[in-house]
């Protein structure tokens, strides 16, 4: 029981280093997240509930830099896309490159 108690805090005690660490900057409300990725509100709308978030209550949602990075360094363009809602059926986050759909008022 101590063993796992102190590796718990080890945990713990790391966790909090990165967090520390982190440069504030890094997280973001919705709408920097969204500006951050340049998608119109309707793109965002899309994909939103997709992206990796983290709650500070049951309201307030803060995006992390990295992670939305990260999450767009994984997804790809299909070939045969050519617009958001095309590309929503296997890239699922809705990244698209050049030439892509950027309707829509932001």
């Amino acid at each position: 029981m101590a063993a796992t108690l102190a590796e718990v805090a080890e945990s713990l005690a790391r966790t909090a280093r990165e967090l520390h660490e982190m440069n504030r900057e890094e997280w973001m409300d919705a709408e920097g997240a969204r500006s951050h990725l340049s998608l119109t509100k309707k793109q965002w709308e899309r994909i939103a509930p997709r992206l990796p978030r983290h709650y500070l209550s049951e309201r307030v949602i803060r995006y992390s830099k990295h992670e939305l990075d990260q999450a767009l360094l994984g997804s790809t363009r299909p070939k045969d896309a050519t617009t958001l809602d095309d590309s929503l059926t296997t890239n699922p986050l809705g990244f698209m490159g050049a030439g892509a759909d950027q309707g829509g008022a932001s």
